[in-house]
Order: structure tokens, then sequence, then C-alpha cells
């Protein structure tokens, strides 16, 4: 069965939905608090400016919710 991840990453809040195709019924749901602004403060903290090291914690971001509807 096909199916595809829906992100609705805003300000202020993360859902995560696992999607089957055909019918387009959600398999799966994960829900966040933790917005983009958090996200965003938190990669501020490290004192990173580098854009590769950025890009991989805002990846590992994204893994950690989808390994959560595995």
């Amino acid at each position: 069965m096909k199916k595809f991840l829906s992100c609705d990453w805003g300000t202020s809040s993360f859902r995560l939905k696992l999607v089957d195709l055909p019918g387009h019924r959600i398999a799966g749901e994960e829900n966040s608090s933790m917005g983009i602004l958090e996200v965003f403060n938190r990669w501020n903290e490290t004192g990173n400016t580098d854009p590769e090291v950025r890009r991989l914690f805002y990846t590992q971001v994204l893994l950690e919710h989808i390994n959560k509807l595995r």
C-alpha cells in the first residue's frame, strides 16, 4: 500500500500524519507543541552557524517525529 507523510510545522506546533493511498485514510498521527519557533530557538542556543549542521539539526527533529509513527 502506498503512503505519504503530511507535515504542518507551524510557529507553535508540529503535526505529522501518515496517510494511506488511495482513499487518504490517516494511518498514524504525531502531534507536538514543538513548533518551528521553539526548534529555531534551540538551534540558536547551540551557537553553531554552519548551514550543513543546521540542516542536520532540523532533519533530526523531523526524524524523531517520523520514528514515533513507526
